[in-house]
């Protein structure tokens, strides 16, 4: 029986693989996900999971329907069912972007999830509140010897990039929601890579000193770290309330 359902779920991914693109309503898209991924028994989800290649997929077209505001409520019960982490985190957060107006009239959602939606957006908006003082870790160059000072410049710079005042330069580049930290942090990395590149050459840092400049190429791989940090610790802040 094991390797009928494991040849099943390989098939699956090769179905998946091959022509889930020819699905453009959602409807269709939906029910073919929710086909590999929700209606699997729990002890099926194991083999389900061993086949990686089918998982990363079907995660895939998930995270691009969020991507688009579609079926979040839908995603967040799929994630929850299977413990897909990175999904779960990311649907939640597109769900808390929506508003409490669209959680309060979404009947997917139950009660449990709309406090853990109030509770992101509690902690989310904190984090905000904190980004511009909490600079990523930056790894100096060997050739660096004034560390103390380029680190300073760093921090100052990141302040000036994500500062509350006037929204700071990503302020000035989008208008975000004040909970929305991934994009601040997104944002924040593609101009740090931007003034790297020497593609920014009007911007003064003058006042907040001077970064070594082989340091200043390696800020970028910084930002995109703090990226992917937020990116993995999404669905932490998401939590119950006890």
């Amino acid at each position: 029986m094991t390797s009928i359902r494991f040849f099943l779920v390989s098939w699956l991914c090769s179905l998946f693989l091959l022509f889930g693109d020819w699905f453009p309503s959602l409807d269709g898209e939906i029910y073919l996900l929710e086909a590999i991924l929700a209606r699997f028994l729990p002890q099926e989800v194991s083999i389900l999971c061993d086949c990686k290649e089918l998982l990363n997929a079907a995660v895939g077209k998930w995270k691009r329907l969020l991507g688009e505001g579609r079926a979040v409520a839908v995603a967040i019960g799929v994630a929850e069912r299977l413990n897909l982490r990175s999904l779960l985190g990311l649907a939640y957060y597109s769900m808390m972007l929506k508003g409490r107006e669209a959680w309060d009239s979404d009947p997917h959602l139950d009660s449990r999830q709309r406090i853990r939606l109030l509770s992101g957006h509690y902690n989310l908006m904190k984090l905000c509140e904190d980004i511009p003082s909490s600079p990523p870790r930056l790894t100096h160059d060997h050739s660096c010897v004034r560390k103390g000072k380029c680190k300073n410049a760093f921090a100052a710079f990141w302040r000036l990039i994500l500062t509350t005042k006037d929204g700071g330069l990503v302020g000035q580049v989008l208008k975000l929601q004040s909970a929305d930290l991934l994009a601040k942090v997104m944002l924040a990395e593609s101009i740090i890579r931007a003034f790297a590149e020497g593609n920014i050459p009007t911007l003064d840092l003058s006042e907040s000193g001077e970064m070594h400049e082989k340091c200043l190429q390696i800020a970028p791989h910084a930002a995109q770290d703090k990226v992917k940090e937020v990116q993995e610790n999404l669905v932490d802040w998401f939590s119950d309330v006890v």
